[in-house]
């Protein structure tokens, strides 16, 4: 049986509070990740920013590669 009544609206409070944990949860891991990445650039002595750095030019290399030759199809034949 289906009820007349339209389904509840969301609390505005509740809302706001998946947000915010949301926001809380990607800085927490921004921050903790962060150190982690500047911990191990710290004790491998800059050898590991190399290695950042290597792996931020290989995803612009495709990222560059995908909006060249990604999004083309050729026209189908047939």
């Amino acid at each position: 049986m289906q009820s007349d009544r339209p389904p509840p609206r969301p609390d505005p409070e509740s809302q706001e509070r998946e947000q915010l944990s949301g926001f809380v949860s990607i800085m927490l891991a921004l921050f903790f990740g962060g150190g982690f990445l500047l911990f191990l650039i710290i004790i491998s002595f800059n050898i590991f920013l190399y290695v950042i750095a290597a792996g931020a030019l290989i995803a612009l290399f495709v990222g560059v590669h995908y909006m060249i030759w990604g999004r083309w199809k050729p026209p189908e034949e047939g």
